[in-house]
């Protein structure tokens, strides 16, 4: 910043003094008695400091105020210089934005003291403002940044919304031409699985009974797919009525009679008869599947599954329980979780997708029901699910 300093004023011995002083404080001084010169000067120069002389005989100094009205303040201070102490203007003065009064005649410690003060004021405002347009173009350059960032969000979330229209259309492909043929073939597998003792040798009863279990896990896993994509995109509608539970368990559990049979693992099943709940049929049905599914995979050769229901608090509590390999303590937390899909061998090479539990947890919600697992690695799994009755 120049420490540049405009004087005008009618008097000349006043402007040489004032000259002599400031130049002696090595102040660049442009001193003029004409007013037409001195704002010529003023805009060639661009002075940190005015000293203007109030009364003078041709142009009144408020006038010339006026003229610099816009930059008083903001990028210039304005010394008056009066002879007056009690000079009516001095309230339209300082309302004009001037910075002091200076009277005369001018005192050499006041004069010095008043510049002094008047630079470092003009000082500190070139610094802030520097600041503030540092600062602006920082903003500027962050926006500018910010709204590069959005638009590439955008094209992303564009792109990704389009991959899963794709995903979503692939999958209802995949799901919706494979449930219905995937579920004849289950059916008639399972009726010769269900013969294939009479008349059949040991090898092929293995045989259909491999396919048969093959079968069944792709379509439960096909089914999953279809019931979770459904959870995704919101279509899943929950339509409840009351439900006996023992009769949806008991057509459940007919699905898995040869499964049982075959690991010789017995199901006991221990509800009332009165018991209803009420849930839309075809979720229950699901997640009846799944928790069964489960609990026949990871049940040991000869193992027990016991199931339970009871009414607590108005609802009905279901416990599914097997005494088969459990679940670690570390892998339990993830069981329920579709970014950390979990699955293991079961107990007779059953393979699995870890989508089931997922399912159970998304249907769960929807149907108003709570699901929990509790388990112990090497002692069994228990699950228990509250289901509504109202």
């Amino acid at each position: 910043m120049r420490k540049c300093v405009l004087v005008i004023d009618d008097d000349l011995d006043t402007i040489s003094f004032i000259s002599l002083i400031l130049e002696q404080e090595n102040y660049e001084v442009h001193a003029t008695t004409d007013v037409k010169e001195g704002l010529n000067f003023f805009e060639t120069y661009n002075p940190a400091v005015l000293i203007l002389d109030l009364e003078m005989p041709d142009i009144h100094g408020i006038q010339v105020l006026q003229k610099l009205k816009p930059g008083i303040e903001q990028d210039f201070s304005v010394i008056i210089l009066t002879g007056y102490g009690h000079d009516e203007n001095i309230k339209l003065c300082y309302d004009l934005g001037i910075y002091a009064f200076l009277s005369k005649p001018v005192r050499l410690v006041e004069l010095k003291g008043l510049i002094r003060n008047a630079m470092l004021w003009e000082e500190y405002k070139f610094t802030l403002k520097k600041h503030k347009e540092q600062l602006e173009e920082l903003i500027q350059e962050r926006t500018d940044k910010l709204s590069q960032e959005i638009n590439l969000r955008k094209q992303t979330e564009h792109q990704l919304l389009q991959a899963n229209q794709m995903k979503d259309r692939i999958l209802n492909i995949f799901t919706l031409d494979l449930r219905s043929p995937l579920s004849n073939v289950v059916m008639n597998l399972r009726y010769l699985n269900e013969n294939a003792q009479n008349g059949c040798n040991e090898t092929i009863q293995t045989q259909i009974n491999d396919i048969y279990n093959e079968a069944k896990n792709t379509w439960q896993l096909t089914e999953n797919i279809f019931q979770w994509t459904r959870c995704q995109k919101g279509e899943i509608v929950n339509q409840p009525e009351l439900c006996n539970l023992k009769s949806v368990l008991n057509d459940t559990l007919l699905f898995y009679s040869n499964t049982s049979k075959l690991k010789q693992v017995k199901i006991t099943i221990e509800i009332d008869d009165y018991i209803e709940v009420y849930v839309d049929r075809r979720h229950l049905y699901t997640i009846l599947h799944n928790l069964i599914s489960n609990a026949l995979k990871y049940s040991n050769p000869k193992g027990k599954i016991n199931i339970t229901a009871r009414i607590e608090k108005k609802k009905v509590s279901l416990v599914i329980a097997d005494n088969g390999v459990g679940i670690a303590e570390n892998v339990l937390p993830q069981l329920m979780d579709i970014t950390k899909p979990t699955t293991t061998i079961g107990t007779s090479n059953e393979k699995g997708s870890g989508l089931g539990l997922t399912i159970c947890k998304e249907l769960s919600k929807i149907i108003g029901a709570d699901l929990t697992i509790e388990s112990t690695e090497g002692e069994g799994t228990k699950i228990k699910v509250i289901l509504p009755t109202t």
